[in-house]
């Protein structure tokens, strides 16, 4: 009624292009080694550079983000690179609280490839966004666990 399944080299074989193509794509998305020690939340070995020069590139797990009403949160278990979070239109007014709970990290906002605001780790920005302009909001981060929070008023 049932085949029952044994393994040969003609089942595996079949497999193996797949696992060879997920194991290849993940070996180059590792996370960078926080090298300055538990309670230095700064880079060590990106700079706020990463933020406008390069490309976007980042490897994350256990990310959570949510927008209610003008509040944007997001919370990541771990990430290293250069990524866009949000981004921040004009005429509104924005406060934004970044937590770092390990690993190092810094959010920068940036138009037109230049920063116009560094946001260090556990500390509160706010931000007024002119007229015509749109900001947007990346971090760089090292093995980074953290939160951000930001409302628009």
């Amino acid at each position: 009624m049932y085949k029952a399944f044994s393994p040969s080299f003609k089942n595996i074989s079949s497999f193996l292009p797949i696992f060879l193509i997920l194991f290849l794509t993940g070996c180059g998305l590792g996370h960078i080694e926080d090298i300055n020690g538990e309670d230095d939340y700064s880079l060590a070995t990106l700079s706020e550079e990463n933020l406008i020069k390069g490309t976007n590139s980042s490897s994350s797990f256990g990310s959570f983000t949510s927008t209610i009403n003008n509040k944007f949160t997001q919370k990541v278990k771990k990430m290293s690179g250069t990524t866009k979070v949000v981004e921040l239109n004009s005429n509104w007014s924005y406060s934004i609280e970044f937590i770092v709970k390990s690993g190092n990290g810094l959010i920068g906002i940036v138009c037109n490839d230049e920063i116009i605001k560094l946001v260090n780790p556990n500390t509160n920005a706010s931000i007024n966004v002119p007229s015509g302009k749109d900001y947007v909001v990346k971090i760089v981060g090292e093995s980074c666990e953290y939160e951000l929070v930001i409302i628009a008023k």
